[in-house]
């Protein structure tokens, strides 16, 4: 009945069979037919047939009405059962890293929720190893971020690459590095430095850091204001440089800038269809992102 008074009520807003079918996406022949058996099945005429078109009767005005109260009344009990549904499924807990939220996250973020309005999420944010470390607590479901040097990787986690990046060298305009400078010469800034509160069975720790930093900030924002105001050096991913170079920053490219490979940690056993359809949607999102810088 849901689908006849859907074809109903178009013909019944364009008074026309041949633009209602084509707005349906339906041949004409299929919504004459179904507006006969409508017909039949209420025992009245709905429309009187004009040469140029169609004009409703006094019952087809009546079940205007009668037909316009239950559609609405079917996508509020549709949306209910989806709220439902998503209840059932719990948060979407996702973990990323700042520059990977402003390269294509947030962006897959806002295009999800159009599909999933009542979707619940929890984002994490941080570096890689303490997203890991999430990630096998339970405390989110699956992050982005770098592949990380482990010996044994868990069968409940799941590693799916999505593009490689390199560091490149971030200073603000006046910088002397833009001279050919060795990076030596100046403090280097770490963002969101890694700071353990356990040890991770398996992974090789990688001190990346060293007498040379100056600085360790746990925001992107707050290294953007410092790096602008100071001498220090930020290293940071080559697919950033677009972005930082907007906000005042400059870009020196390394003679052999480290590489890695960026992708979705997943744990298998936690993933639901709601968190399936993100993944995929991230995946989609990054690959345009690639395209695009």
């Amino acid at each position: 009945m849901f689908k006849k008074y859907t074809y109903f009520l178009a013909v019944a807003r364009y008074l026309s069979l041949k633009q209602a079918a084509t707005q349906l996406g339906i041949s004409q022949p299929t919504l004459s037919l179904s507006i006969s058996n409508l017909e039949k099945e209420m025992g009245v005429k709905l429309f009187h047939r004009r040469s140029k078109g169609v004009e409703l009767t006094e019952y087809g005005e009546a079940l205007v009405e009668h037909a316009t109260t239950v559609h609405a009344e079917s996508a509020l009990f549709r949306n209910h059962i989806q709220r439902l549904q998503l209840r059932e499924l719990g948060q979407i807990k996702l973990g990323v890293g700042e520059a990977w939220w402003e390269c294509f996250v947030k962006q897959t973020i806002y295009s999800f929720r159009e599909q999933y309005p009542d979707a619940l999420f929890h984002f994490q944010f941080g570096n890689n190893q303490r997203l890991f470390e999430l990630l096998l607590e339970g405390e989110i479901d699956l992050f982005i971020g770098h592949e990380i040097d482990i010996d044994d990787l868990s069968n409940d986690v799941k590693f799916t690459p999505l593009f490689t990046d390199s560091e490149w060298l971030y200073v603000n305009q006046e910088h002397a590095l833009v001279n050919d400078q060795t990076v030596s010469s100046f403090p280097l800034l770490a963002v969101t430095p890694y700071m353990s509160k356990h040890s991770l069975r398996g992974v090789k720790q990688k001190r990346i850091l060293s007498h040379q930093v100056q600085y360790e900030i746990d925001s992107l924002y707050a290294s953007l204001d410092i790096v602008l105001h100071s001498d220090a050096v930020m290293p940071y991913t080559d697919k950033m440089a677009q972005w930082l170079e907007q906000r005042g920053l400059r870009a020196v490219v390394p003679t052999h800038p480290k590489t890695g490979i960026v992708g979705v940690y997943w744990r298998a056993d936690s993933m639901t269809g709601v968190t399936r359809s993100l993944m995929s949607e991230l995946e989609h999102a990054s690959h345009r992102f690639i395209e695009q810088v």
